[in-house]
């Protein structure tokens, strides 16, 4: 007989909340990170910073869509499994921007990763509320919460930082000069902090 450990005031597992947490910032971040890198994403693909932008809409379109499908497909499936169908989503979402030959390729890929972040959000507290017990919950909300922005302020941080520098070796001449038809090497797809 499986019991319910907020109803029997055991705590969970030890991992359980730095993985909720991880799990949280790992579908965070991903639009602040393509915001800032929306330039740098135009060149590497040809294509003007306007129609770059793009990839945030179907990020949010996506993540609106499947939002709505998330409600009806916790109640059929364990919440456990749901997190992982919503960070292996995020996984191939990240492989496959990685690996995208053309804009259209990545586009498409991205929106997965708002697939993914309408899973992973929802399903993180709802875990929360299942594992802990009423009187820890709302430390352990506090844990997701915090970490999840600490580290996006981390890695936000971090991408600029990569950037200021691409920049200035740009500037100082010991990275080659572009022509108008191809892209610098500074800016080049695996450089992409994405």
């Amino acid at each position: 007989m499986e019991t319910n450990s907020s109803s029997s005031g055991a705590s969970p597992r030890k991992l359980f909340l730095p993985s909720l947490v991880t799990a949280s910032f790992a579908s965070g971040p991903i639009s602040v990170l393509a915001a800032l890198l929306l330039i740098d994403i135009g060149n590497t693909f040809g294509t003007s910073v306007g129609v770059t932008g793009q990839i945030n809409t179907a990020y949010s379109i996506a993540a609106f869509i499947f939002a709505l499908l998330t409600g009806f497909l916790s109640v059929k499936f364990k919440h456990k499994s749901l997190l992982l169908v919503g960070v292996l989503l995020m996984i191939v979402s990240a492989l496959g921007c990685f690996l995208a030959s053309d804009f259209m390729s990545l586009l498409a890929f991205y929106s997965l990763s708002g697939t993914g972040y309408a899973i992973v959000n929802p399903m993180t507290f709802t875990l929360v509320g299942e594992h802990f017990p009423l009187e820890k919950r709302a430390k352990a909300i506090g844990w997701i919460v915090a970490g999840g922005a600490r580290l996006r302020i981390r890695g936000a941080n971090h991408c600029l930082n990569v950037r200021l520098r691409r920049v200035a070796f740009s500037t100082s001449g010991l990275c080659p000069a572009s022509s108008a038809d191809e892209p610098s090497d500074c800016f080049s797809r695996s450089s992409i902090c994405f």
